[in-house]
């Protein structure tokens, strides 16, 4: 569960904002991750093989040894509806997380901080790099 937390809130958000929680069919026997899964209140998705390895993992995985392209990456993939990934892919404590990097792209209105709307704020003080183009 500290996995979960730890990696929700670097991007500021919370279990409420999770639908599904998804790994790999060939896990579902494992009874600590449904037992895990169930203290969330969540639902959890089993994603077959056949599934993952259709979609190519964004970065290295030691699941080739089991004959995955990935687990983390592929399985938020497969059941995401944007099909992206919102932050890097970390390990807490040997729970991996998926995610990558984001693009936002942000308009700040006629121009002036005034104007902007407080997502646009918080999207660029959390942002890593910032690149302004300017169209006048």
């Amino acid at each position: 569960m500290q996995a979960i937390d730890a990696g929700l809130g670097e991007i500021d958000a919370s279990i409420d904002d999770v639908k599904v929680v998804a790994t790999a069919f060939v896990k579902s026997h494992e009874q600590g991750i449904i037992d895990a899964i169930s203290e969330l209140e969540k639902p959890i998705a089993f994603v077959p093989k056949s599934v993952i390895n259709s979609s190519r993992s964004q970065t290295k995985s030691r699941a080739a040894i089991i004959g995955l392209a990935g687990v983390a990456e592929p399985c938020a993939l497969a059941l995401s509806s944007l099909k992206e990934l919102v932050l890097t892919k970390k390990s807490y404590g040997g729970v991996t997380l998926p995610s990558r990097g984001r693009i936002q792209i942000i308009g700040i209105g006629p121009g002036s901080i005034e104007d902007m709307t407080v997502r646009a704020v918080n999207a660029i003080a959390n942002s890593e790099y910032i690149v302004v183009l300017r169209l006048t």
